[in-house]
């Protein structure tokens, strides 16, 4: 069983606290929120207004970070000091220097430690990856937007609403040289990664702030066998919708899903895996970050080609 304090019980906070309180290995030991409207309807739990707080009180064996990303560095690294394992939101971090920092706390104190990309748990990219092993050679391409709603937020369009779009770009392609265009026009960013070995676009990304409606949407470009007659497979997933469809010479197939075990579920599932080894997602998540790094530079310089190599170690 382990002993969780979550930090942070705002929107997802919340359905961290539900899955947690339902899974038959966690034990939810505490609640932190500086908001005391978010705290005070939570009858019979233990809560405090600091994680410094209640860590000195209550045993327990790992945080849940849901807080907002300005914090996520500082509370993950605290912890970790503390000898407590930590799944935390995305991005995990404002900066490559304060992802390095998080990186030595893990190294140094044995402990487990992980992003949660949840899109990645999404039974629509198993499919994805098994159509990729089955039929083709490797991901040609793929395009990823993601619109929302809501207002714009601090940490802005970049670390806010890329970093589950990147980590899938991360987890189709393989490592090597890449280059990054990254534009922002008010609420609304694109971003072109090219595989710079070739001077191929392997990825196009576009978000944006404010949307009329909400709207995720992926398509992925298969690199085809040869015994594949057609030139090009396509996959177009409409999350909201939660299925694949399949395209190839002129016909088109859908397939549907379930989302039993929901993701965050299926998270803290591979959390609780993650903490017999003491391990963490630190070698993807820097790919994700160095990605999200070269996007934010280029954003800043207007447009300007960012380049770097992705590597797995």
């Amino acid at each position: 069983m382990v002993r969780v304090i979550l930090i942070g019980n705002g929107y997802f906070g919340s359905l961290y606290r539900e899955r947690i309180m339902r899974h038959k290995d966690y034990e939810l030991v505490g609640i932190v929120d500086t908001d005391y409207d978010k705290l005070r309807d939570l009858r019979g739990m233990t809560v405090a207004d600091s994680y410094d707080t209640i860590a000195q009180s209550i045993e327990h064996d790992a945080v849940v970070i849901c807080t907002t990303p300005q914090h996520h560095a500082k509370l993950s690294i605290n912890a970790m000091n503390r000898g407590k394992h930590v799944l935390c939101m995305k991005p995990g971090a404002m900066s490559l220097t304060e992802y390095a920092r998080i990186q030595e706390a893990h190294a140094d104190n044995n402990v487990g430690w992980m992003i949660d990309y949840t899109q990645l748990r999404a039974p629509e990219l198993d499919f994805i990856d098994a159509m990729v092993l089955s039929l083709g050679d490797g991901v040609d391409s793929a395009s990823l937007s993601r619109h929302v709603v809501t207002p714009p937020k601090p940490e802005g369009v970049i670390l806010d609403l890329f970093p589950h779009d990147v980590a899938t770009v991360a987890s189709l392609f393989s490592c090597g040289k890449r280059r990054v265009v990254c534009t922002i026009e008010g609420v609304k960013a694109t971003a072109t990664i090219f595989d710079e070995d070739n001077d191929q676009q392997i990825a196009f990304l576009t978000a944006s702030y404010n949307a009329t409606y909400p709207r995720k949407y992926a398509l992925v470009r298969i690199k085809p066998r040869d015994i594949v007659a057609n030139p090009r497979i396509e996959l177009a997933w409409e999350q909201n919708e939660k299925f694949v469809e399949v395209r190839s010479q002129g016909r088109s197939v859908e397939v549907r899903f379930r989302h039993e075990p929901d993701m965050i579920t299926k998270t803290l599932d591979e959390f609780v895996w993650s903490l017999t080894f003491a391990t963490n997602n630190g070698r993807f998540s820097k790919r994700v970050m160095r990605m999200l790094h070269a996007m934010q530079a280029s954003a800043v310089a207007d447009g300007l080609p960012i380049s770097y190599r992705e590597t797995s170690e």
